[in-house]
């Protein structure tokens, strides 16, 4: 008789949601990459978690812990380009209703700028596997426009994010956020701006547009800020900016600007050998990146973002804070030695890498905390009321200026600028052409005019630099109040010292032609 060998059960075939294809692969990727392992773990077939695995890029980029069994997409570029167009629907117009109708004439918009000599059949049917797909239903945007639904964050802490916290240590998730400044606006012309919403006009001008990240670590991330002239005149005889500047017409940050952005750090990343998730909002400008190496992206659920966004709960209004302190010392500096008051926007620039400076590791890490990124490791923190002393700062504006009313208090100056719109809204054509790959380095802009008024300062001699220092030493000396402070003017002044002497000295020696060939 032939030898009969014994049967092993092995885990039934069924339909698994995208999200636990999410869990698996995280847990997959963080636990050594080995397929036979994460099939015990979870007990599901190894052939399925291969599959999974084939198609990883597909699965991570839906993200949508309702979505079931990954099928072909017919008309990709159409599904994406409509599923964008409704995420900026969402976000920018919550209330209004968006039925089977509109979608499919929205898709047909997009289709039509895809394949104008051949316009694909998108019906009804292809509108339904679409909503599915993304797990879009009516009762979704039921109960108050904009309000956080406490279920939705709930849902996103139990399973992505615990997915995010399980898959890659602290060092390692990163957030990110933008925030409106007007970065000349005093507190005596506050009141003006407190009840505006401000998305444009005269004011608009003098606005900018700051992008803000950093790890659950406390480790923080290059700065972008945005203005609205590409060469301000004051950055005229300046080599080098404080931070990264880029410009458009409105001063907003655009799904271009901010893909330059994450592929920059992608590179920086990957020369670090470092993979890091990159945790962003759903707003318009903040389109699904591919091809990223070192950068995993993942989207916050719609309408949530002050109760699951670190940068929101607490990081730009404290960088707000240090950057309005030294806005407020140059004005009262000014004040005190009755000279006229310039602040540009290099200055602008200068006082926001100040600020950034100023923000502590421990605040961020507070702010990640408070939006539910904890672990075992988690250390408690003790943040510093910065608050506190900046009431007692605002209270010296108060009597410098005597236009600035009981009616202004410091929190309507630190949230004046708070509503400012810092993103853009895309048209179809945009979004159709942002379902197309696009160059990872893109060419800079060239010059343009601008309309800046600022006045261009001229530049001082390097060897003039040493007379100002060696004045700056007798000040320091004459005034400083304490030894602790003399000591630390001296400590600044010494290096600013050695600093002009190596660039005095690079600069005395003239290159010749003989410098440019190798000596025999």
């Amino acid at each position: 008789m032939p030898r009969v060998l014994p049967t092993v059960d092995s885990p039934k075939r069924q339909p698994y949601s995208n999200g636990k294809k999410v869990e698996v692969l995280l847990w997959h990727e963080k636990n050594g990459q080995d397929v036979s392992s994460t099939s015990r773990y979870f007990n599901i077939a190894r052939t399925t978690i291969s599959g999974w695995i084939r198609k990883k890029d597909l699965v991570l980029s839906r993200a949508n812990p309702s979505q079931q069994r990954s099928v072909p997409i017919k008309f990709d570029s159409i599904d994406q380009g409509l599923l964008h167009w409704f995420t900026q629907q969402r976000t920018l117009f919550p209330t209004f209703p968006i039925d089977q109708g509109v979608l499919l004439e929205k898709a047909k918009q997009i289709a039509q700028l895809h394949y104008p000599d051949d316009l694909p059949d998108v019906n009804l049917s292809w509108i339904g596997r679409f909503k599915l797909r993304h797990g879009i239903c009516s009762k979704a945007f039921h109960g108050e426009a904009g309000a956080v639904q406490p279920d939705v964050v709930a849902n996103w802490q139990d399973t992505l994010l615990k997915c995010i916290l399980e898959s890659y240590e602290p060092q390692d998730i990163f957030n990110v956020d933008e925030l409106g400044l007007f970065w000349k606006l005093m507190p005596n012309k506050t009141l003006a701006f407190k009840h505006e919403t401000c998305s444009g006009g005269k004011q608009s001008k003098e606005r900018l547009t700051v992008l803000l990240g950093g790890s659950m670590s406390g480790e923080k991330l290059p700065l972008l800020t945005i203005g609205k002239s590409a060469k301000p005149r004051c950055f005229k005889n300046v080599r080098h900016l404080p931070v990264k500047y880029e410009s458009n017409d409105k001063a907003w940050m655009t799904s271009i600007l901010f893909e330059q952005y994450v592929r920059k750090l992608d590179v920086s990343m990957r020369s670090r050998g470092r993979k890091i998730a990159l945790i962003i909002d759903n707003c318009p400008s903040h389109p699904l990146i591919k091809n990223l190496s070192n950068i995993e992206l993942f989207f916050l659920p719609p309408n949530t973002t002050s109760k699951t966004q670190p940068m929101d709960a607490g990081v730009i209004r404290n960088f707000k804070l240090h950057y309005k302190t030294q806005l407020c010392k140059a004005r009262l500096a000014s004040l005190d030695l009755n000279v006229p008051f310039q602040f540009t926007v290099l200055d602008a620039l200068r006082a926001i890498k100040s600020a950034w400076d100023s923000v502590k590791s421990d605040t961020i890490v507070h702010c990640f905390r408070h939006c539910g990124f904890v672990t075992n490791d988690t250390p408690e923190v003790d943040v510093a009321d910065d608050e506190e002393s900046f009431e007692s700062f605002f209270e010296r504006m108060r009597h410098a200026f005597p236009s600035v009313t009981s009616d202004v208090t410091s929190g309507d100056f630190l949230s004046v600028d708070d509503s400012l719109v810092t993103t853009e809204a895309l048209s179809l054509a945009d979004i159709a052409h942002s379902t197309v790959s696009v160059p990872s380095a893109v060419a800079e802009e060239p010059d343009s005019d601008d309309d800046d008024v600022d006045d261009v300062t001229p530049v001082p001699s390097v060897r003039s630099a040493f007379g100002f220092l060696s004045s700056l030493q007798r000040v320091a000396d004459a005034s400083a109040t304490s030894s602790d402070q003399a000591n630390l003017l001296h400590h600044h002044i010494s290096a600013l010292e050695s600093i002009f002497a190596d660039i005095s000295a690079s600069s005395a020696r003239q290159s010749s032609i003989r410098d440019f060939f190798p000596r025999a």
